[in-house]
């Protein structure tokens, strides 16, 4: 059976901690590759007030195998009180892409391009 695919999506307020986060993902082996995207203007209610932050969004490729221990990992790490974790389900995408990402999960000693 073919492994199904996984977006992660989250954010955080400073790229530092977006780069720390990519990379502990990726050395971990719990992600094939992690995106950040430029500074954003988020708005949110938080505790009955209005809030207006910049923020990065990282998108984290993973497999759904992989889930439980990407959302434990995030929970411990990540510096928000209630993280932003959406998990959308990849429906389709190019064999030679799913091949490399998988792989990458199992081997992330090895230094590869999709």
């Amino acid at each position: 059976m073919k492994k199904q695919l996984q977006l992660i999506l989250t954010t955080v307020d400073c790229q530092d901690k977006a780069e720390q986060l990519a990379e502990l993902l990726i050395k971990s082996g719990q992600a094939g590759c992690v995106t950040v995207s430029p500074e954003q203007t988020a708005f949110y209610r938080w505790r009955g007030k209005l809030e207006k932050n910049q923020e990065y969004q990282l998108t984290i490729k993973t497999a759904e195998t992989n889930l439980p221990q990407v959302k434990q990992l995030m929970l411990e790490q990540h510096p928000y009180d209630c993280p932003e974790l959406l998990v959308i389900p990849v429906t389709d995408s190019s064999d030679q892409y799913s091949s490399w990402l998988l792989d990458s999960l199992t081997d992330s000693a090895q230094s590869r391009q999709p």
